[in-house]
């Protein structure tokens, strides 16, 4: 009876040992990493030759399935993706800023355009104010050279105010002449000459004074039309058209990356 027993232990023995064999035969191989292959755990990683690689979708193709992407390649795809992101920002605002802009100068072309009757006052004012100027310089001229037949080409500081005192009722009297002659160490004939030199001046003074003036006025005129702010405006929304094609550039560069590092014969080669 027990070698009966013996007996059944061992044919039990080889038929487990049969079905385990044949079990393994039957069963698949573990699921091999090969660069771009199909994968079936999403995020798994692995290593493959001298690369790091994780089992998600290529971000490179439009297909969703999952298959073994270099690490380097999920980098570069998050990298786009979050520049797609940036652009869109970037571009939207760009847009609303270069609408508000327009509109902006379109506003200020109108108030310019308003302003334009007041600038033309101004204009009138500085014309005016330059031929004062050029006919005061004409009259000071004409003084001077009277002056230079009587010989005076120039005059002593002091006898200006002898003159304004002389001439506080606008006119001179023969005792006045003859007063300022005395004052003046000269002769009553050379007094007239005296006058015209120190005329001459003030009327170059009056000159220099319309010329300040119209200089005043034609800066008045020039605010008026300037276009400085429309100027600046024009330059912003330039900024910001560059700011969005810088941005294109930057997004085509990580778009380019995205392709290169995400090839499938690149990652078999450097494996």
């Amino acid at each position: 009876m027990q070698k009966n027993a013996t007996r059944v232990i061992k044919k039990l023995t080889a038929v487990g040992a049969l079905s385990f064999l044949t079990a393994s035969l039957l069963a698949p191989a573990a699921e091999a990493a090969v660069p771009g292959a199909r994968c079936s755990t999403a995020n798994a990683k692995a290593k493959i030759g001298k690369e790091n690689y994780t089992c998600t979708s290529n971000p490179n193709v439009k297909s969703k399935a999952l298959v073994w992407v270099l690490n380097e390649c999920v980098a570069a795809g998050r990298a786009y993706t979050k520049g797609l992101e940036t652009q869109k920002s970037v571009s939207e605002t760009a847009a609303q800023t270069i609408t508000m802009l327009k509109v902006d100068i379109e506003n200020l072309k109108v108030s310019i355009a308003a302003q334009e009757p007041e600038a033309k006052t101004w204009d009138a004012k500085v014309a005016d104010y330059k031929a004062k100027a050029e006919t005061a310089r004409a009259k000071a001229a004409e003084l001077k050279a009277s002056a230079a037949k009587g010989g005076i080409t120039s005059v002593e500081t002091k006898f200006k105010l002898n003159l304004q005192v002389a001439l506080f009722d606008k006119k001179l009297t023969p005792a006045e002449i003859t007063q300022l002659a005395t004052n003046w160490s000269t002769t009553t004939d050379k007094v007239p000459f005296i006058i015209d030199f120190i005329a001459s001046e003030d009327y170059l003074k009056a000159a220099s004074s319309y010329d300040t003036s119209a200089k005043n006025a034609q800066r008045k005129a020039d605010s008026l039309r300037s276009t400085e702010l429309i100027d600046l405006k024009n330059k912003q929304i330039k900024s910001a058209e560059t700011n969005v094609s810088l941005g294109e550039s930057q997004l085509q560069s990580l778009l380019d990356t995205r392709k290169t590092v995400c090839m499938v014969r690149l990652w078999k080669r450097i494996s």
